[in-house]
């Protein structure tokens, strides 16, 4: 018979296990991460696949918060701030749930400055330029809100006084060959309200309309951003966890 004998190295043993640990947390810390980037990816495609001439600004209207030792969670979600413009959370938020969009800065101000009616929003009329990505043009947003004076600071240079607004008449009439002047319509106007633009003729006028201002603007439920975080998520999370796993534990060795 023979017996073997010898004492437990507990105190080896234990320190083993919490350097395993920690390899562990830190593979998993690394893996949160880069399936947040895969997540990511997927969404700033799917922008691609749902919008049609989709802008820079809406495919990088995400942000990604890394995942980190005192809080193992990636975050993947819409940017709510903004220098200037439209944060990305309004636009894109309203594609994914559902309902009406938030109120643009531009439309809160013609709204106070009154010259659009309170809970109205702006679509584009028939007679609006739009730029290569099928959207108002900032250019023509700022000309309609100088031209009707309704940025906020009283007195503020970029607002159009008379003789601002008629060499803008007369700039736009040389574009198109004829005698043009812009006009607002509100909800006790005949026409639907508005910003119009009158082209005098010899012989009468006609209107066109620039912006039309409509009472909702409704969304149907669209970009599947939570159906395809979660398909990334699944798919993506335990080879991420693998391959950080056996990095970690290649440079313990």
């Amino acid at each position: 018979m023979i017996k073997i004998s010898g004492q437990f190295p507990k105190d080896q043993v234990i320190n083993d296990l919490r350097k395993f640990q920690k390899q562990v947390q830190f593979a998993n810390v690394v893996a949160l991460t880069r399936t947040a980037q895969d997540v990511m990816a997927a969404e700033q495609k799917q922008v691609d696949e749902v919008f049609d001439r989709a802008t820079p600004y809406a495919r990088n209207a995400f942000f990604l918060k890394p995942a980190t030792k005192d809080k193992p969670e990636a975050r993947v979600w819409i940017k709510s701030d903004t220098f200037k413009g439209t944060p990305a959370e309004n636009f894109l938020r309203p594609q994914i749930d559902g309902g009406t969009r938030k109120v643009k800065r531009f439309e809160r101000a013609l709204i106070n400055a009154g010259i659009m009616p309170a809970g109205y929003y702006v679509v584009p009329g028939e007679a609006c330029p739009l730029d290569q990505y099928g959207n108002i043009p900032s250019r023509l947003i700022v000309q309609m809100l100088s031209y009707f004076r309704s940025f906020g600071e009283q007195g503020y240079k970029a607002n159009m006084d008379a003789k601002g607004r008629a060499r803008f008449d007369r700039r736009a009439s040389k574009a198109i060959g004829q005698q043009v002047t812009y006009f607002a319509v509100g909800l006790k106007g005949k026409l639907q309200p508005g910003i119009y633009q009158r082209i005098n003729f010899a012989s009468g006028s006609a209107v066109r309309p620039i912006f039309i201002f409509v009472k909702s603007v409704n969304y149907k439920r669209r970009f599947r951003f939570y159906e395809t975080s979660e398909q990334v998520i699944n798919r993506r999370y335990k080879p991420n966890m693998d391959a950080s796993l056996q990095a970690a534990l290649a440079s313990q060795r």
